[in-house]
């Protein structure tokens, strides 16, 4: 007897870790197998991993079979599986046909082996995060600008089902996710951070990356990510800063002392900002004071600011102008 091909009944396509592949051997005529042997294939699974011994027990007629439960790290490299020849098929025991004739031939005869016969290939490398970055330049960001969020795989992967979640490090529980929605196959995926009120944080990073409800991301062969780290994180690559706490007003005082003024004194009004300001332009800031029935209220306009936390305007005391404790009514800024 002589070995015919070596097939599979499994359909073509990738496998992963844990799938089983059948493997059949086709001999030239009904052959038996002494009791206790088992009947070697040796298959070609990558470099990383020792080579894959499939054993067959048993043999019917003219075939026998048995399965290949694919390993972590098997790797076909992308091309179709096969048995390897060197060594090549062997067995414990002796396979003989109905006259007692021993196979002693165990080569593949040319063009019949698994991969000539079918198309299977074999992807059980888990897919990794190896960046976590942004397009978006270093820099300060405020309420309301765009960031840029991209993460880069080891390889083409495919989410559906669900989202991908990326959760922010800048303190605003409601706004830390940046959802992902189904892509792929593709080895990028990304998605943009819309900065909000009270997002603050001075290295913009993540705190952890996950599948949302329902979601699965696998590559070809159907491996999940087992890391959710990124080998590299934004942080690393990025130098992004979020400010999202809008300036207030902390305080209105005068650097003149209490007591009561007249006509043409001059009495500075200074405006005390929670953080250093910069307006877009001169006297954009305006304040209305409370001067009496007599006169329309008084305005003082201040002029720029440029990255300060102090505005001074001088307030002039008009004619007619009466009031027993000097109050501010209300502070406007125009566009």
């Amino acid at each position: 007897p002589l070995i015919s091909n070596i097939t599979s009944s499994t359909t073509n396509g990738t496998y992963g870790v844990d799938d089983g592949v059948n493997v059949t051997v086709t001999f030239s005529e009904s052959v038996t197998m002494t009791a206790g042997g088992v009947f070697k294939v040796p298959l070609e699974t990558g470099s990383t991993n020792a080579d894959y011994e499939l054993e067959i027990a048993s043999i019917s007629g003219t075939t026998g079979s048995g399965t290949y439960t694919v390993r972590a790290n098997d790797d076909t490299g992308g091309s179709d599986l096969l048995v390897k020849t060197s060594p090549g098929l062997s067995t414990t025991s002796s396979v003989k046909d109905a006259a007692g004739n021993i196979l002693t031939d165990f080569s593949i005869p040319s063009s019949q082996n698994l991969d000539d016969k079918k198309n299977i290939i074999i992807d059980a490398i888990y897919p990794t995060i190896t960046n976590a970055n942004s397009s978006t330049d270093d820099g300060t960001y405020k309420i309301g600008d765009n960031i840029n969020l991209t993460l880069t795989f080891s390889e083409n992967v495919t989410l559906s089902g669900g989202t991908l979640d990326i959760t922010l490090n800048h303190g605003n529980t409601d706004n830390a996710k940046v959802s992902i929605s189904a892509f792929g196959p593709a080895s990028t995926a990304s998605g943009t951070y819309t900065v909000a009120a009270t997002d603050t944080t001075n290295d913009l990073d993540h705190t952890s990356i996950a599948l949302g409800t329902g979601g699965a991301l696998v590559d070809g062969g159907g491996n999940a990510i087992q890391s959710w780290t990124p080998a590299t994180v934004l942080s690393t690559n990025k130098d992004i800063k979020i400010d999202g706490n809008r300036p207030t007003i902390m305080k209105i005082r005068s650097t003149q002392a209490a007591g009561y003024y007249k006509v043409d004194d001059v009495i500075p009004i200074q405006l005390y900002f929670s953080e250093a300001v910069t307006t877009t332009a001169a006297n954009i800031i305006t304040a209305t004071l409370e001067t009496g029935s007599t006169n329309a209220d008084a305005t003082v306009i201040y002029g720029a600011l440029s990255n300060e936390t102090l505005g001074t305007a001088s307030y002039t005391v008009r004619t007619g102008d009466y009031n027993s404790s000097l109050t501010l009514n209300s502070i406007a800024i125009s566009s």
